[in-house]
């Protein structure tokens, strides 16, 4: 069964709120996920093989590197789903190199979601598999991530009333993500979406 895509906007409001902000040459995409909790699915990580591009020489040091950032990768992910429930809590230097692109994105992101009462629900799921793994520098790595997410959005209405649906959307999209490691801690600093879908599964693929 086809799924329908509807979009509520309160009248009182006025507004509408751009859920999607410009990264780089791409549309930055808004993972919502869920948290760890218990009555709350946790969020899924989908386990394929990662192609990582290293020279035929390659030493186990590197490979270990490889897998450290993939780590790196899927933590700052849960924790970016985690920001979509709690946004008020969401730290985003934690994610983030301050001044990036991406830093500038998920910030503009938080604070609207704040200002308008705009939480992920439990509703839904966001997935995501890690395709490949880049070395760009020693320090800089891209990843290609594969993400499809049907987690609804609600917004406050009213206190002490349940919230009203704002977005329950399925989409599904690749994008390469650009990690920089900084005092030996690695942090997102771009994203750009390669193709993106609505109703469609990609990562099935």
């Amino acid at each position: 069964m086809a799924r329908v895509r509807r979009m509520i906007t309160p009248v009182a409001i006025g507004v509408v709120i751009t859920m999607s902000v410009a990264c780089g040459s791409a549309t930055t995409t808004e993972p919502s996920g869920t948290l760890i909790g218990p009555k709350v699915r946790p969020s899924e990580v989908v386990d394929a093989s990662v192609t990582v591009d290293v020279a035929p020489t390659s030493t186990a040091p590197q490979e270990s590197a490889m897998a450290e950032t993939r780590t790196a990768f899927e933590w700052l992910m849960n924790r970016r789903i985690e920001c979509g429930r709690r946004p008020r809590q969401c730290v985003v230097d934690e994610l983030a190199v301050p001044g990036s692109p991406i830093h500038r994105a998920l910030s503009d992101v938080m604070a609207d979601r704040v200002r308008y009462g705009i939480v992920a629900s439990d509703r839904g799921t966001h997935r995501f598999r890690i395709d490949e793994i880049r070395p760009v520098a020693s320090d800089e790595v891209t990843v290609r991530v594969c993400h499809s997410d049907d987690v609804v959005l609600t917004m406050a209405v009213a206190p002490g009333r349940p919230g009203a649906i704002y977005d329950e959307s399925w989409s599904s999209h690749w994008a390469i993500w650009t990690m920089k490691s900084i005092d030996g801690r690695w942090r997102w600093t771009d994203e750009s979406v390669e193709r993106r879908v609505y109703e469609e599964e990609l990562c099935d693929s």
